[in-house]
């Protein structure tokens, strides 16, 4: 389980950083793919962690990756008006 769990969280974090590397390529539509992937990841991970001492490093994980995705779909909604590719790239 908690192997399981640190694997969501790398590949939550893995997500997170290629949606900050799309967002400087200026492919804003792919980084809102990615963001919203890390953020399912990320709470998958938050779910099944049944060891105390992960939760503050997922919780904090999750914090960060809910600015961004937050951030990049109203970015996207508002002023960039980018199509979402499909979410299995």
């Amino acid at each position: 389980n908690v192997m399981f769990v640190k694997h969501l969280l790398f590949q939550s974090k893995t997500e997170y950083h290629a949606g900050k590397q799309a967002q400087a390529d200026r492919k804003y539509g792919l980084a809102v793919v990615r963001f919203t992937r890390a953020k399912e990841q990320a709470d998958q991970a938050a779910s099944k962690c049944a060891t105390a001492a992960f939760t503050p490093v997922l919780r904090a994980n999750q914090d960060e990756i809910n600015k961004s995705v937050d951030a990049a779909r109203k970015d996207n909604d508002f002023v960039y008006h980018e199509r979402l590719p499909d979410s299995k790239l």
